[in-house]
């Protein structure tokens, strides 16, 4: 009995045993891939990258890793896909001509891109976390920013922004939506509508301006040819004196109809320039012939100093000519008697040639010599018109030197004369003419 009872007992033990060792077995082989899913998916949550999840077993287990794996190439190929199109939206956002704002739903500034920063010259942290209001103090702006928010529809406002004359904008207001419980965004777009709105000012100038300088020597020569017509044709004296007037303001009109359509075809490239090695003092010469005589009867003295080695410039002779006979025109209107009226010529160390003439007119106040190639414009308005100027001399000579890639220089002190430097690049073998 004792023996039999020894029996079982041993039987018991092993089957215990081997009970034990298979629980542990099982239990090595459902655990141990847990641990591994466990491990894969916390570096997935870390952002980490865990590679693939590798289960030896074709159980629940294995089409579970299976489908685990699966689900996470899906994610890849998807975040892949988002950051591919978050790079092509930055690099739009960042390549837009126009500046660009972004709001947060506090109105506070998020993100602003590169031409917004360049437009108004700003750091970015000057201004994040700040309202437009703070950054710009400009209530246009703030009043956009309100009617946007009030009516939650797509807003557009043309703004000046900054002092005198300040920075004109076509402005837009709409809005960025994300997700749907994101907040939504407010996007602000600055179209730069400065040189437009320049080019307008000056196109109603020039109408303006040019229409005044036709209807004043037309007023005068309707209102000569009515007298006339009323009876003092009769009086041959007052006629003659009445003709003559008329033709001047004719020649006037005339000077004025071929400056326009000089600087016309000067700024639409209309005009053909023929460049060639120019010798200056020859066309200086040429020019001297012109307007000494006028020069002299008016009581001037002309100086010329000229080398005559000065190496040669590339130019057109013939726009050499115009513009230095629009210079020394100026300097003889403007150069009263006993006067003198000096033109001189050198070379620089630079390779170009310079050219001044000088005179001891009138002269120019220094803060209106900036404005002296402007179309129109004239220090003297009623002296210029009773000397037959037209406006367009200075603007000519301004667009013709562009032409030659030179430069125009001017000095002046109001009441002791004007010198004006015209430079030229000397002529080399290798350049295209």
């Amino acid at each position: 009995m004792r023996e039999l009872y020894g029996l079982i007992l041993q039987s018991f033990t092993i089957i215990l045993i081997l009970s034990f060792l298979i629980a542990f077995i099982f239990f090595s082989r459902l655990i141990s891939p847990i641990e591994e899913m466990e491990q894969f998916t916390e570096m997935l949550r870390k952002g980490d990258d865990p590679g693939t999840l590798m289960i030896g077993s074709s159980d629940e287990m294995g089409r579970l890793a299976g489908n685990i794996n699966y689900m996470v190439m899906e994610l890849r190929d998807r975040v892949r896909y988002a950051d591919e199109e978050k790079g092509k939206l930055e690099a739009a956002f960042a390549s837009m001509t126009d500046g660009v704002l972004v709001l947060d739903n506090q109105d506070k500034i998020e993100a602003f891109n590169n031409s917004f920063k360049a437009l108004f010259r700003i750091n970015r942290d000057d201004i994040l976390g700040q309202t437009p209001l703070e950054v710009f103090r400009n209530i246009d702006l703030q009043n956009a920013i309100d009617c946007f928010k009030e009516e939650q529809t797509p807003v557009s406002r043309e703004i000046t922004i900054g002092g005198e004359p300040g920075l004109v904008f076509d402005v837009n207001l709409s809005s960025i939506h994300g997700l749907p419980e994101s907040e939504t965004k407010t996007m602000i777009v600055f179209h730069d509508l400065t040189h437009l709105k320049k080019l307008e000012r000056m196109r109603a100038d020039f109408v303006a301006n040019v229409t005044h300088e036709i209807k004043t020597p037309l007023t005068a020569i309707l209102g000569f040819v009515e007298t006339l017509q009323e009876g003092a044709i009769e009086d041959k004296e007052t006629a003659r004196k009445f003709l003559q007037t008329i033709r001047k303001h004719s020649e006037r009109l005339n000077r004025l109809v071929d400056d326009l359509r000089t600087i016309s075809d000067i700024e639409l490239g209309e005009t053909s320039l023929f460049f060639e090695s120019v010798s200056i003092n020859g066309v200086i010469e040429s020019a001297l012939s012109i307007v000494e005589s006028r020069a002299v009867k008016k009581g001037l003295t002309v100086e010329k100093n000229v080398p005559d080695d000065l190496p040669p410039i590339r130019a057109d002779r013939d726009k050499l000519t115009q513009i230095l006979l629009n210079v020394l025109d100026n300097a003889v209107k403007f150069t009263p008697e006993p006067g003198k009226i000096s033109i001189t010529a050198s070379d620089d160390k630079a390779d170009n040639v310079i050219v001044k003439i000088s005179d001891t007119g009138i002269g120019v106040p220094e803060n209106e010599i900036p404005r002296l190639g402007e179309r129109f414009y004239r220090v003297d308005k009623t002296r210029s018109r009773e000397l037959g100027g037209t406006g367009l001399g200075m603007s000519i000579v301004k667009h013709l030197m562009m032409a030659h890639k030179g430069k125009i220089r001017i000095e002046s002190r109001l009441g002791k004369g004007t010198t004006v430097s015209l430079v030229f690049p000397v002529f080399h073998e290798d350049m295209i003419v």
